[in-house]
């Protein structure tokens, strides 16, 4: 099992870098922010929590739980009654337990870090936020709830980035394959990271690709 080390980036916050794929795990002009700005500000989270009492996001390649962090952030701040239902999809549960255990997550709010703790530590919360994190490869958990007939309002995508990953994970099922719908207005939402490789937002529909470089 490889060694998770802490590596800063430009807004104070820490990622890791994986051995692995040669890449961070987010960007390094911010950790945090990066998951602030491209996920829960891209997606009007703040918006659709004033809309709606009940929200469910769809969090692909979940890695320390950022982008869950910054979704629940947000939903909370617009309407603190927001019931939220998250799953998260993980290859390596080694990763947000590092995370958890070398405090990367304490910056975020209580309520917020006390729904990462027990992610990463049980794999399933409860309360105001319900979930649970799903430990294996993307691609057959999505066939799974695809099967179940899952449907979400916000689906995240934030993979490594092609170069470095190119064979292997959510890369190689694209939107064109068996990926859960998401209702509302985005239709299919995914939206791409790629760590350090500085990968795009896309808001999809159908037969797109929706990972497309810089």
């Amino acid at each position: 099992m490889q060694p998770f080390l802490p590596v800063p980036t430009a807004d104070g916050s820490h990622t890791f870098y994986s051995k692995t794929f040669g890449e961070q795990f987010h960007s390094r002009d911010g950790a945090y922010d990066e998951a602030r700005r491209t996920y829960a500000a891209a997606t009007h989270l703040t918006t659709l929590a004033t809309e709606q009492n009940a929200i469910t996001l769809l969090d692909i390649c979940y890695g320390l739980g950022y982008n869950t962090a910054a979704a629940l952030e947000a939903i909370w701040a617009a309407n603190p009654a927001c019931q939220v239902t998250v799953i998260g999809l993980e290859f390596e549960p080694q990763v947000p337990k590092a995370a958890i255990a070398q405090h990367l997550t304490q910056a975020w709010p209580d309520s917020v870090q006390q729904v990462l703790q027990r992610l990463a530590n049980t794999g399933q919360v409860q309360g105001r936020c319900q979930g649970q994190l799903l430990i294996g490869d993307a691609r057959q958990q999505i066939q799974t709830l695809v099967s179940q007939g899952w449907q979400g309002d916000r689906i995240f995508l934030d993979p490594f980035s092609p170069p470095a990953a190119p064979n292997s994970g959510p890369w190689s099922f694209g939107v064109s394959g068996p990926v859960p719908q998401a209702r509302g207005n985005f239709g299919h939402l995914l939206l791409c990271g790629g760590g350090a490789g500085g990968f795009a937002v896309s808001r999809v529909t159908p037969g797109d690709d929706p990972c497309r470089g810089p």
